[in-house]
């Protein structure tokens, strides 16, 4: 008789076992989902600091179907436009600060740290694209 009334609590305990690993695994993934929009966005700036124009233009969302003339054209005014940041101080730091994710839209905040400590916080959106996160 005993064995019979410890079942019903060994299947709960099986159940609940289950639901808890379920649930970690869930928010484990939402964490690495977060992890990754600022990873992307991250290393597409450090991309315009390392002088990887074509990188960085290869990073936004269309990019893959422009023609090669428009593409040029667009990583040539990148490139001025980076030029003109850069003369303002040098970038000594370029740090995602927060995120927010919904459905194939994140919204990425990236604190960019100047050589003479001041700090200017800019927003960057990216879109999935064919499983990538790409600028937009």
């Amino acid at each position: 008789m005993k064995s019979m009334r410890k079942h019903p609590f060994a299947c709960l305990r099986t159940c609940s076992l289950a639901l808890g690993i379920l649930l970690l695994v869930a928010c484990g993934s939402e964490e690495d989902e977060h992890a990754v929009v600022r990873k992307v966005a991250t290393d597409y700036y450090a991309m315009l600091q390392n002088g990887n124009y074509e990188g960085f233009v290869s990073g936004m969302a269309g990019a893959d179907s422009l023609p090669q003339a428009y593409r040029d054209q667009l990583v040539d005014m990148v490139a001025q436009n980076w030029a003109q940041v850069q003369q303002r101080d040098s970038i000594v730091q370029i740090v995602a600060t927060r995120d927010s994710i919904q459905d194939s839209v994140a919204y990425v905040f990236l604190d960019i740290t100047f050589a003479d400590s001041t700090v200017e916080q800019i927003g960057q959106t990216l879109l999935r694209e064919s499983g990538r996160w790409k600028m937009k």
